[in-house]
């Protein structure tokens, strides 16, 4: 397969061009991310900052023990992000027409919360027991949410969009703390705390809705104009 940048055959026409992706950083970019960053652990720790004015001594440690198995769940299906990095990144590199990697991360992430669920007999009742019901289907929607943030991650960052990279963690950290923050003042409860935890992860929806460009090239894979010859 060779690849032409001038003259699109009829076998693969696209509507625009892709730049091969060369992993720079530029420094606003490297900004954006620092930002993200610290976004990031500020939510962390004010979440911990607004449970602990919100809540009762048995509540505050079962929030904090829900905090832990989300965070846990989630962190193994991280995995997804470099993959889908290093999968969308070799298919612009070798002129792969699309790659459609929401299918692969939502079926993981269904899958993850399927065990979420299934294997809740043998822990929810011992670590979220005044919440039980709720926390479960909360971690179980978290992680589907999730993969699908961690597969948008993974796309921005295999088509260099920084910018975007930085946006989708900050939005979901700016999210968890303004959500935290409201629920605090008209939802003080564990479970109002707990949804207001898991929601953020379904922020990423508003940049898929509201973008016509980035995100929803990412969501449909790469599209790149090539001479294909058998």
């Amino acid at each position: 397969m060779t690849h032409s940048d001038n003259t699109p055959t009829s076998g693969a026409v696209s509507t625009e061009k892709e730049a091969e992706p060369d992993g720079t950083v530029t420094r606003y970019q490297s900004f954006a991310l620092l930002g993200a960053s610290i976004l990031a652990a500020v939510a962390t720790l004010g979440a911990t900052m607004i449970a602990q004015r919100s809540l009762g001594s048995e509540q505050l440690k079962e929030f904090l023990l829900f905090w832990a198995a989300l965070f846990m769940v989630t962190g193994i299906i991280t995995g997804i992000q470099p993959e889908v990095t290093r999968a969308v990144g070799a298919a612009r590199r070798d002129g792969v027409y699309r790659v459609r990697v929401v299918y692969v991360a939502g079926a993981f992430g269904a899958l993850a919360g399927a065990l979420v669920v299934c294997t809740a007999p043998l822990w929810a009742s011992k670590q979220v027991p005044l919440s039980t019901p709720w926390a479960v289907g909360a971690i179980a929607a978290g992680v589907f949410f999730y993969a699908l943030q961690a597969m948008m991650s993974g796309a921005s960052a295999g088509r260099d969009s920084w910018y975007l990279f930085a946006s989708i963690g900050g939005l979901e950290s700016v999210g968890r703390l303004t959500l935290m923050l409201a629920a605090a003042f008209a939802v003080p409860t564990l479970i109002g705390l707990e949804v207001a935890t898991v929601a953020p992860m379904m922020l990423w929806i508003l940049l898929a809705l509201s973008s016509r460009a980035g995100v929803r090239r990412g969501l449909r894979g790469p599209t790149l104009t090539s001479n294909s010859s058998a």
